[in-house]
């Protein structure tokens, strides 16, 4: 397997050690960058005694490094070794195994998946609310039109509160006592304090049941290796160089862990985009750690800028919003949102060449009211894929309801259509997590925890342990058989049960315990399901299909033809007046953002800076930040043609408008016609 590298790449492969950041522009072709250089890494012998690491984020990824390692090995008439790669959770689960019992954990310890987790904190919410009622609605202020409606909100909205709350007592390394000793002095109305009570029924529940969940094991990675020098330098010569993808969404215990393999004078390559840093609302991801990391002393810099993606009119489009985010945005505490990183296309004869469609291919448009938008955008698409059947066609929308609309407004027309990157419904994940509780029975039916865990599935347990000794992956279908799934569940069963047989030709000496610890993984992830369905570093669209879709699960993905619509303020904030979906308006005064409010109150008792006089401005200011980064994102998922549209009045039928960015961008391209 040969490839031509472009110079940008050849800088990045003619790396032999040291610390390495390495910026990458959209389509820069990273993933194959790194896999030519772990194999190059591997053929000069470099990576003796041990193994080069790859940490990413989903399994398809993983996978996807495997594959193009080994392939570039293999042209080298080389074996598929010397390299390991993982989602960073299964290196967490990875190092803890190495010894719990210096953490206090048993050997038996189970993760908390995802659906389970927001069950227990849904759950445990409820009751601190049933008996602390008069201080919970006490926050919602009493002159608000319709109280019971806002009261209603509120109850929806404070559970998903608590877990952001306790995911940030894990990631400062407060235990649960830690964080009720720093909150006790707050008045009873904080919901910090709330917080801190739930936080500690929350890990006496995981206690009981011997489980811990995602937090806990990159903590208990953490402490593994400060505490213990003597597994640490065994891990450091079992993984001689550490490559982290995706590095834009790291987190501070994350990046420590990955810190502590390297060494201080190790080998350690950070690869990612902070241009396309659009995690942060849904994780702890926290962006300008890998800013800070290009910009450390002793760190070597070799960016990708080059990429073939796109035609020089989407390029010059994308580049234009850099270089207004970091000069002109009306905000200035915003105009960091963006580095000032510009995309270059990639010269002739030098791999992937960019589109050179003729005439002019991007526009910006707007409509008089949300649903006029919508029906337009769906006859244009419906009409691209018709007149086009060659072409591959996304809509990118921002919220999942707006996905479902233009869905339904595609199928009125008999246009095809599918979805892309929807989160399964909870039916659907806890399905998956009873399978591979099954699975991990069947590997230990003595433990009592594990058939508790495993208890919806109570009737066939007993039945199942006559074929423990088969496969995880033929276990699995015999699951799915006597259950008698169908549709998507029979397709949930036999994607695990595929992704189990790729794990056991890969480790072969595995057993449904081993299966079920790493596909819990992709239950615990956020987009999981997309995960389940396509590849996502691999998956290539189909041509005469409308494929709709979320901007934040769009990342990754390339069409021909994009249409990026609903780009109004509502959902793109653009500046401090504009609300946000954070922000609780029918909440008392000083808590109209709880999250910034709370969020700032922890640091200051922690000792990691003063509340700012307006939090909820900071917090604002970050998030306008992430929508100029979906902006951006959306952009440059377009090869050929790009249509941004907003509407003037909502489907509530309020005004609204559009964000500076999208104003800014209309009054480049009407400039340039």
């Amino acid at each position: 397997m040969t490839i031509t590298l472009r110079p940008d790449q050849v800088q990045v492969a003619a790396y032999r050690g040291g610390y390495m950041a390495v910026p990458a522009v959209p389509g820069a072709g990273k993933t194959t960058v790194l896999a030519y250089l772990a194999a190059d890494l591997i053929a000069e012998g470099r990576h003796l005694p041990g193994r080069i690491l790859i940490v990413t984020y989903t399994n398809s990824a993983v996978g996807n490094f495997k594959n193009r390692i080994g392939q570039f090995l293999e042209a080298r008439g080389l074996p598929r070794a010397g390299f390991e790669v993982r989602t960073i959770h299964s290196l967490a689960v990875q190092i803890v195994r190495e010894r719990p019992e210096a953490i206090g954990w048993p050997d038996t310890f189970a993760v908390l998946d995802e659906v389970r987790r927001r069950t227990l904190v849904n759950a445990l919410t409820a009751g601190w609310i049933a008996a602390h009622r008069d201080t919970w609605e006490a926050l919602v202020r009493e002159d608000v039109r319709n109280r019971d409606q806002a009261l209603a909100r509120w109850a929806e909205h404070t559970p998903e509160l608590m877990s952001r709350l306790i995911q940030s007592f894990k990631a400062r390394q407060l235990s649960p006592d830690d964080a009720l000793s720093l909150t006790r002095g707050l008045p009873d109305t904080e919901p910090l304090r709330w917080a801190a009570e739930i936080y500690r029924d929350y890990q006496r529940a995981l206690a009981r049941e011997g489980l811990v969940d995602f937090d806990d094991m990159m903590l208990g990675a953490y402490r593994l290796l400060t505490g213990e020098p003597d597994l640490l330098e065994r891990l450091r010569q079992r993984w001689t160089y550490v490559f982290e993808d995706e590095a834009q969404d790291s987190y501070r215990l994350q990046e420590q862990v990955l810190r502590l393999l390297a060494g201080p004078g190790g080998n350690f390559v950070r690869v990612g985009d902070p241009n396309q840093a659009i995690m942060g609302s849904f994780t702890t991801a926290e962006p300008a750690l890998f800013r800070a990391f290009i910009r450390e002393p002793g760190v070597d810099v070799r960016p990708l800028t080059m990429a073939g993606r796109s035609s020089q009119e989407i390029i010059d489009l994308a580049n234009e919003l850099v270089r207004w985010t970091c000069q002109d945005y009306p905000e200035p505490g915003c105009r960091d949102a963006l580095e000032p990183q510009y995309i270059q296309r990639v010269p002739r004869g030098m791999g992937q060449s960019n589109p050179e469609p003729e005439g002019r291919r991007v526009l910006v448009r707007d409509f008089p009211a949300y649903e006029e938008e919508m029906d337009r955008i769906a006859g244009l698409a419906a009409r691209s894929v018709r007149l086009y059947p060659e072409a591959t066609v996304g809509v990118l929308l921002p919220t999942h309801a707006m996905v479902d609309r233009m869905l339904a407004l595609l199928r009125d027309r008999e246009a095809p259509a599918i979805p892309v990157g929807r989160t399964a419904p909870l039916e659907r994940l806890r399905l998956g997590s009873d399978l591979l509780a099954a699975l991990a029975f069947l590997a230990a039916p003595h433990v009592p925890e594990r058939r508790a865990a495993a208890a919806r599935l109570e009737p066939y347990l007993d039945r199942w342990l006559a074929d423990a000794v088969q496969p995880a992956d033929v276990l699995l279908l015999r699951m799915a058989a006597d259950l008698r799934l169908s549709g998507e569940d029979l397709a949930l069963a036999q994607y695990l049960a595929l992704r189990a047989r790729r794990l056991l030709e890969e480790e072969p000496l595995y057993g449904p315990g081993d299966v079920a610890r790493e596909l819990a993984d992709a239950l615990g992830r956020s987009g999981w399901l997309a995960d389940a369905l396509y590849d996502r570093q691999g998956f290539e669209p189909q041509p005469g299909v409308v494929y709709v879709t979320t901007c934040h699960a769009a990342k990754g993905l390339e069409w021909d033809t994009v249409y990026v619509a609903g780009l109004t303020r509502g959902f793109f904030t653009g500046g401090l007046r504009d609300r946000t979906l954070s922000e609780q308006w029918s909440l008392v005064p000083g808590q109209v953002n709880p999250e910034a409010r709370a969020l700032a109150l922890l640091d200051q008792l922690a000792g990691a800076g003063g509340v700012s006089e307006d939090p909820a401005a900071a917090f604002k200011r970050e998030q306008i930040g992430e929508k100029i980064r979906l902006l951006y994102v959306a952009i440059t998922r377009a090869r050929r043609n790009l249509l941004l549209s907003y509407h003037w009045r909502n489907e509530r039928g309020y005004d609204t408008a559009p964000p500076p960015a999208v104003v800014r961008l209309r009054q480049f391209v009407q400039a340039r016609r």
